[in-house]
């Protein structure tokens, strides 16, 4: 049977984690929170580059072709970096250069949805390509000023829902 991912929150932000880790420009740089939390974090901690990680809205329960029950969820994480300066040039080229790296971020989603071989285990996530979006996104934390990429995502958690009689009178 193949190891899913992404099937509940620690599993979700260990994926992310795990994507910032393994880019070589982010080297592991991540934030998982909303924005008060990682303004806190960057009081202590703070990085010129990250991957944001925010916890997914909720989850929305449909059919898909079959009686199964499929659990669909929104994966909103942005690529931030810190900028000094509010000139065009620099929000541009800031904004380009977070970009770039959500489009490599996005390229191993794609990897990861066709799964792979891993230590004998089949590993994968399951994505809806077509629900693939980005966008400029510019956030405050204290007084640190940053410019991203924000990439969102409807995944599956094909974790199997079944009536058990065991729990009902």
């Amino acid at each position: 049977m193949p190891q899913l991912k992404l099937t509940n929150l620690a599993s979700y932000k260990q994926y992310w984690q795990d994507i910032a880790t393994k880019h070589k420009l982010l080297n592991g740089a991540s934030y998982y929170g909303d924005k008060d939390v990682v303004s806190n974090e960057l009081r202590s901690n703070a990085k010129t580059l990250f991957l944001w990680i925010t916890p997914y809205p909720g989850t929305k329960y449909g059919d898909q072709l079959s009686d199964n029950i499929v659990k669909k969820k929104t994966a909103t994480v942005a690529v931030m970096k810190k900028v000094d300066d509010n000139k065009f040039a620099t929000v541009e080229n800031t904004f380009q250069y977070c970009e770039a790296i959500v489009e490599d971020i996005v390229s191993k989603l794609i990897k990861d949805n066709a799964g792979e071989d891993v230590s004998g285990v089949w590993t994968m996530i399951s994505i809806n390509t077509n629900t693939i979006q980005s966008q400029p996104v510019e956030q405050i934390f204290g007084s640190l000023h940053y410019i991203g990429c924000e990439l969102s995502v409807e995944f599956n958690d094909n974790t199997a829902l079944q009536y058990d009689a065991s729990k009902w009178n």
